[in-house]
């Protein structure tokens, strides 16, 4: 019985190896033309910025919102080993940190 458990653990699936190829062509684009990667992922974030800011700002919200609702429910209490003066604070650092990342003018940076 525990050799199966182990074994079944020891396998890993499609997914891993689909997520691994995806991630690994990404690392590769990055490292062998950056000023192209830059240039495509810049262009991406600008359009969900212009398009689906709104979105993402609602989203940012309602995340928030659920990570404080359970974070005070019964659930936010936790089972593990730590104490209840660590679990209390660290949560709230967090939440503040899962909110979106400022966002920088075009204007102040500067192209070399």
């Amino acid at each position: 019985m525990q050799q199966n458990i182990e074994s079944e653990r020891s396998e890993v699936g499609v997914v891993f190896w689909v997520s691994a190829a995806v991630a690994l062509v990404f690392i590769l684009w990055g490292v062998i033309a950056p000023a192209s990667f830059g240039a495509v992922t810049q262009g991406i974030f600008d359009w969900v910025v212009s398009n689906l800011g709104w979105f993402y700002l609602l989203a940012g919200n309602f995340f928030q919102i659920f990570a404080v609702i359970l974070a005070l429910s019964r659930y936010g209490r936790g089972s593990g080993s730590a104490g209840a003066s660590s679990r209390e604070k660290t949560w709230p650092t967090s939440a503040r940190t899962s909110g979106p990342p400022p966002r920088t003018s075009s204007s102040t940076c500067s192209s070399t």
